[in-house]
C-alpha cells in the first residue's frame, strides 16, 4: 500500500458527502491496492501550454528524490501549472529552472 504523508488521511464516513453508495465506496477504498507507479497521456488540447499529462504514485519518503530526478529532464527555463481539487489550473510565466527549484 502506498505510504502517504502524515498530513493526509482517509476521511471518516461522517466527513464524506452524502451518497447512497458510500458504504460500497469505503469498502472499495479499504481493499484498494494502491502502489507506486505512473501513467502518461498526450495533451490533445492545443490551447494548453504543455504536451502531456503525467500521474505518479510514489511513497512519501521518496517524493523529493523523484522530483529532483525528474527536474534533470526539464529545460533551463520552466513554467509551473498548479491547481487545487477541481479549481482551474494556474500557469506561471517562464523562469530559470534553478530559481524554481530553490523556491520549491
Amino acid at each position: 500500500m502506498l505510504r502517504l504523508p502524515v498530513t493526509i488521511r482517509v476521511p471518516l464516513p461522517a466527513e464524506m458527502p452524502h451518497r447512497t453508495d458510500i458504504e460500497e465506496l469505503l469498502e472499495k477504498r479499504k481493499n484498494a491496492n494502491i502502489v507506486e507507479g505512473y501513467t502518461m497521456r498526450a495533451n490533445e488540447t492545443r490551447q494548453l501550454p504543455f504536451s502531456f499529462y503525467g500521474e505518479i504514485n510514489i511513497n512519501n519518503s521518496r517524493l523529493w528524490d523523484l522530483f529532483m530526478a525528474l527536474s534533470e529532464l526539464f529545460p533551463k527555463e520552466i513554467c509551473c501549472s498548479y491547481g487545487l481539487n477541481k479549481d482551474e489550473a494556474v500557469t506561471t510565466g517562464y523562469f530559470p529552472k534553478l530559481n524554481c527549484l530553490k523556491f520549491f
